[in-house]
């Protein structure tokens, strides 16, 4: 098992447990940009549900 796959399990369990939630994969390429701002943007529209 990797990382993300057990990152996913333990969200799937507690997720409900949150007002807020979503699960973002795949984002080192965005992590490693020192600005960050597509990261944060996508992370914020997940949270309202927007696209």
């Amino acid at each position: 098992l990797g990382k993300t796959t057990l990152a996913h399990v333990l969200f799937t369990r507690i997720y409900n447990k949150f007002e807020g939630h979503c699960f973002l994969e795949n984002i080192r390429e965005e992590w490693q940009n020192p600005n960050r701002l597509n990261l944060k943007k996508k992370l914020y529209a997940e949270l309202l549900k927007e696209d």
